[in-house]
């Protein structure tokens, strides 16, 4: 994955993070155990599951981010140094980070690699017009045991608001500036918290988790305007597919987003990609190339393919690894093929089709034809 940031940009790089989670989160839902594990009761097919590598990896993801970027590579590089042709057991990692950043990273890995489980926040926003303030209430919803913890964890936050008066009139201003803080939740097993933010004028828009960094799932309850608002003008591709999930649940006027320049469709699966928008994470894949109109402005945007079988490749990506990898596995009563014969269908595998495209556009890292020639490539 950090190869791909490289290569296609930091989009493309959280856009698959989010389907590596979904992955996680869907096996998640059967069954649940922490990383490391010692108990098995599938043949050791759990050594393959998507708590070991889709989790994996998004431990790494929260490291990175709770590190810095500096740090975290100087780590990565030490361990890779150190250990090298050894065998290793997670400690040497967690003792390895701790040296080199000199940070204590025990409540760390207890809570994300020993323990199983993420917060499953549910997130209620309000504002104060008399104080002029704020008001955040953040409530972690996951039943707290032996095998789940309250997580103690920093979760950032964001409030976009209007630089003046006269642009707060408009409810499609670009004329703003964003706040950032960050916050701690879970000291103390409070799984409920409030927290209070003065700010100069009523924000347009609010991000809980702005850059995706945190494992997580998440409620955010945001007035239908302020959605709109953020499907419309966040930056961050994280940030225009929420705004569409949610305005999705919210049984939006499908007709606005449909008019909408940041939410586009094809013309053939409205009702899938817009009136159900949460189904938008299992049609969104592959970044492409959108012409539009002769007329208009070429826009960079992002683009969702089926493959061949009829399937999208994020979701076949999202099913837990042990499913993928055994071969005649039954799923959902359908009969898989093997993952060999997967591999050995070609390269153009999962790429072929463009059914049902989602298209949610956004600035671009590098030439988006230039994505779709490497793609075509691949």
């Amino acid at each position: 994955e950090l190869w791909n940031e490289h290569d296609l940009g930091n989009d493309y790089f959280k856009y698959s993070m989010h389907n590596v989670k979904a992955g996680y989160l869907e096996e998640d839902s059967h069954y649940r155990r922490p990383i490391v594990y010692h108990v098995y009761h599938d043949d050791g097919f759990e050594l393959f599951d998507g708590h070991l590598y889709n989790k994996g990896g998004w431990v790494l993801h929260m490291l990175r981010h709770q590190l810095g970027e500096a740090s975290f590579r100087r780590a990565i590089k030490a361990y890779l140094e150190r250990y090298r042709e050894k065998e290793v057991i997670t400690a040497d990692l967690e003792r390895t980070f701790e040296e080199v950043t000199g940070r204590s990273l025990a409540r760390f890995f207890q809570q994300w690699v020993y323990s199983g489980g993420y917060p499953e926040f549910e997130v209620n926003y309000a504002w104060d017009n008399e104080h002029n303030m704020a008001k955040v209430k953040i409530k972690q919803a996951q039943k707290v045991d032996d095998l789940t913890p309250c997580f103690v964890t920093p979760v950032d936050l964001t409030f976009t608001v209007p630089t003046s008066e006269e642009a707060a009139k408009d409810e499609q201003t670009t004329e703003t500036r964003t706040i950032s803080m960050q916050v701690i939740v879970g000291e103390d097993g409070q799984v409920e918290q409030s927290f209070y933010i003065p700010l100069e004028r009523e924000p347009i828009m609010v991000r809980f988790d702005p850059n995706g960094s945190l494992l997580k799932s998440l409620k955010f309850e945001r007035s239908t305007k302020m959605l709109r608002y953020q499907l419309a003008h966040d930056p961050d591709v994280l940030g225009r597919v929420e705004a569409a999930e949610a305005l999705g649940e919210q049984n939006d006027d499908e007709q606005w987003i449909k008019r909408h320049p940041y939410c586009r469709t094809d013309g053939r699966d409205h009702g899938a990609a817009l009136g159900h928008a949460r189904q938008i994470s299992a049609y969104i894949d592959h970044i492409g190339h959108h012409q539009q109109a002769a007329s208009a402005p070429q826009d960079p945007a992002r683009q969702v393919g089926t493959d061949s079988c009829g399937q999208s490749a994020a979701a076949h990506h999202a099913q837990p690894r042990r499913h993928r990898l055994r071969g005649n596995h039954q799923r959902n009563g359908k009969q898989r093929r093997p993952q060999r014969q997967i591999a050995e269908a070609g390269p153009g595998h999962g790429k072929s089709g463009n059914a049902g495209r989602v298209v949610i556009g956004g600035a671009a890292d590098q030439p988006w034809s230039q994505v779709a020639q490497k793609s075509a490539q691949a």
